[in-house]
């Protein structure tokens, strides 16, 4: 387990050095952002199907892009919760580092 936090220690810190102040403000920013509007379109069709308002086998969308209920949920909470832990790990990182990270990208 040691080496696997390591590892993406390691690869966060290489991806903030890569981006510079600006843009890893905005990555990180764009990142908790996507996983907040995910979270919120799974947990609103949770709490629809436990109000009794829309079952596990309804579709959601319009137009052709419809996805059945447990799907949005199934893979849309677990997929929110990753983003946010990433997130939140790449903001982690960035306020420890925030001196060493250049202020422009790097090329």
């Amino acid at each position: 387990m040691k080496n696997v936090t390591e590892r993406w220690t390691r690869q966060l810190d290489a991806s903030l050095q890569r981006l510079g102040r600006a843009r890893a403000i905005l990555a990180v920013l764009t990142i908790l952002v996507m996983g907040a509007v995910i979270a919120a379109f799974a947990l609103s069709a949770l709490a629809q199907i436990a109000a009794g308002d829309l079952q596990w086998t309804d579709t959601l969308g319009s137009g052709r892009r419809r996805m059945p209920a447990v799907v949005v949920v199934a893979i849309g909470g677990p997929l929110a919760v990753l983003f946010v832990v990433y997130g939140a790990g790449l903001a982690g990182r960035l306020v420890r580092r925030w001196s060493e990270i250049p202020a422009r990208r790097a090329r």
